[in-house]
C-alpha cells in the first residue's frame, strides 16, 4: 500500500524513465518532416555522414602503439567516452532516418513507444549483463555464418 502511495505521488521508475525520454522522441518527431523531403540518396548518404562524424571525432584521439598498458586502457577509456558522446549527439537525426526509411522501404513508420523503447536500448538503460552476453554470442554467431557464407573459414 505505501509502494502504491509513493508511486503515485513520485511516478514509478517506468514512469520516470519514459518522462526522461520524451523530449528525444519529440525531437524525432519534428525532424520528420525534412526526413521527408530528403530523396532517398539523400537518406542513403546520411549513414555515410554519421560515419564520418564517428571517425573524424575519434581520430581526435591519437594511437599510442608503443604506450605501456595503463596508458592504451586510459586511451581505450577515453575513446569509449568520445564515441558515447558523438551517438549522442547523432542520437536523435538517426532515428529520425531509421524511421524514415522504415516508412519508406516497409511501408511502415515507427510509433513513439518503440523509439522510447530504442532510445533506452541505445543509452543501455534496460540492457542487464546477460543481455550484453547474449548480444555478443549473437553477433559471433551471425559474424561466423557471414564469414563462412563469404567463403572465408572462422571458428569461434
Amino acid at each position: 500500500m505505501i509502494n502504491t502511495l509513493i508511486g503515485k505521488v513520485f511516478g514509478t521508475k517506468n514512469e520516470r524513465e519514459i518522462k526522461r525520454l520524451m523530449p528525444r522522441v519529440a525531437e524525432i518527431n519534428a525532424l520528420e518532416p525534412a526526413m521527408r523531403k530528403l530523396s532517398d540518396d539523400q537518406l542513403r548518404a546520411k549513414t555515410d555522414e554519421f560515419r564520418r562524424i564517428v571517425h573524424e571525432r575519434l581520430a581526435t584521439i591519437a594511437d599510442e602503439p608503443d604506450a605501456d598498458f595503463d596508458r592504451q586502457k586510459q586511451l581505450d577509456t577515453e575513446r569509449y567516452q568520445l564515441l558515447q558522446q558523438v551517438l549522442d549527439e547523432i542520437l536523435v537525426e538517426a532515428f529520425a532516418v531509421c524511421r524514415e526509411a522504415g516508412r519508406r522501404v516497409l511501408n511502415m513508420r515507427h510509433f513513439d513507444v518503440q523509439l522510447i523503447g530504442g532510445n533506452g536500448s541505445a543509452s543501455g538503460q534496460n540492457r542487464g549483463n546477460e543481455d550484453r552476453r547474449k548480444a555478443k554470442r549473437w553477433w559471433e554467431r551471425s559474424r561466423c555464418i557471414s564469414m563462412r557464407s563469404a567463403g572465408v573459414a572462422y571458428t569461434w
